[in-house]
């Protein structure tokens, strides 16, 4: 089930998650592989400033 609006999704239309991954790979000038870093280091973090929703009390 798709919703064409992001105003029109809700978390209860969440049926299941799957983390696909693949490490951050870096090669030599002779293309061997020389890191498999699981962070990239060109990478910033960001504080996020947006508001926590309240769970209602039963």
């Amino acid at each position: 089930m798709g919703q064409s609006k992001a105003e029109d999704v809700k978390a209860s239309q969440i049926e299941n998650v799957r983390v696909r991954f693949i490490p951050e790979t870096t090669r030599t000038a002779s293309n061997k592989v020389a890191t498999r870093s699981m962070v990239n280091q060109k990478i910033w973090w960001e504080e996020w400033k947006g508001e926590e929703k309240k769970k209602p009390t039963p």
